[in-house]
């Protein structure tokens, strides 16, 4: 009877646990709407969007002042297109603790879906210099699939330049102790029976 209770809550557990995960993951996205005056959201340029919950901050105000309250509001900026410059409004725009930055990765070809892991990543949108510039902050704790839409004349997606990696955040130990007690339960309840 102890064997059947377990191996039930066992069971209604692990359920438990798929359901909220997979509940979690339908509902979980980061969306964002960047703007040339946040303030007022006006002239709308383009959205960013990602599956995970949380995703990533974006810069709305220098020096570091980041929106992470849903939906987000980025602000566009005006940053020269040549390495130094953009190297350093991103150094000028790090959450405490970060950079500063030496340099980072440009990519040219990302088109409208891409992947990273970079801890920030500098947008660089349209043909022009006059606010074509936005900031995004990963806080995921790991890699980010980013989709980008565009939403006014001028606004597609020129390049990317990654500023630094995030570092992975391990599952939780409180879990793994979960599953440890209750494997270590299954064991205890599943008794051999007494030999005659």
């Amino acid at each position: 009877m102890f064997k059947t209770f377990l191996r039930n809550t066992f069971a209604a557990v692990i359920a438990t646990c798929a359901m909220t995960l997979s509940l979690s993951a339908a509902n979980a996205a980061t969306f964002a709407t960047f703007y040339d005056d946040a303030a007022s959201e006006t002239g709308a340029r383009f959205n960013l969007i990602t599956t995970t919950d949380n995703a990533f901050e974006v810069l709305v105000a220098q020096p570091s002042i980041y929106d992470s309250t849903a939906p987000l509001i980025g602000q566009m900026f005006t940053v020269h297109p040549n390495d130094p410059s953009e190297l350093a409004f991103v150094n000028n725009n790090l959450v405490a603790g970060d950079g500063p930055f030496t340099s980072g990765t440009k990519d040219d070809g990302v088109g409208n879906n891409f992947i990273t892991s970079a801890r920030y990543i500098l947008l660089k949108i349209g043909g022009g210099n006059s606010l074509a510039t936005a900031l995004i902050h990963n806080i995921s704790g790991g890699t980010l699939d980013i989709d980008f839409g565009q939403l006014g004349n001028g606004s597609g997606l020129s390049h990317i330049t990654e500023y630094g990696s995030v570092t992975p955040i391990p599952l939780p130990a409180g879990f793994l102790l979960l599953i440890g007690g209750l494997g270590t339960l299954m064991v205890a309840g599943h008794r051999k029976p007494k030999s005659s």
